[in-house]
């Protein structure tokens, strides 16, 4: 068996290559991960959220409750409905946007006797229909 040995400057030629191809890939990783994970500076938290309705009052009620929160919104028409898609920057304010529309569907629903709620009003803790 033939034992073959390598200069310092072949050497130094492989390693080249082989950083160059190291750098592009970490690179690579970098640009696919920012266009993924976008931050905000202030909390750190940044998330699309989406909800499809087929009812056209939940859908202005949650236009209305983003309108109020001064956030954003798209719209976007699919078979199952309309789609409206905003930007929340905390979890709490997903959470609190989506239960604020909730909310105001189950009132609307089962609760006759109860008025519904303003966009601007944050929701209730304890919720019972007369």
């Amino acid at each position: 068996m033939r034992r073959t040995t390598w200069s310092l400057e072949a050497m130094t030629i492989k390693i080249s290559q082989l950083l160059i191809v190291l750098l592009l890939c970490a690179f690579h990783f970098y640009i696919a991960r920012a266009d993924t994970e976008q931050v905000t500076p202030e909390s750190g938290y940044w998330a699309t959220t989406a909800l499809i309705f087929s009812d056209p009052d939940e859908r202005g009620f949650l236009k209305e409750v983003l309108t109020s929160l001064k956030l954003p919104y798209k719209e976007f028409v699919n078979d199952m409905g309309v789609n409206v898609q905003w930007e929340s920057y905390s979890r709490e304010q997903e959470l609190e946007i989506q239960n604020r529309v909730s909310q105001y569907a189950f009132i609307k629903k089962h609760c006759k006797g109860i008025d519904l709620p303003m966009p601007s009003q944050p929701t209730r803790d304890n919720l019972s229909c007369p």
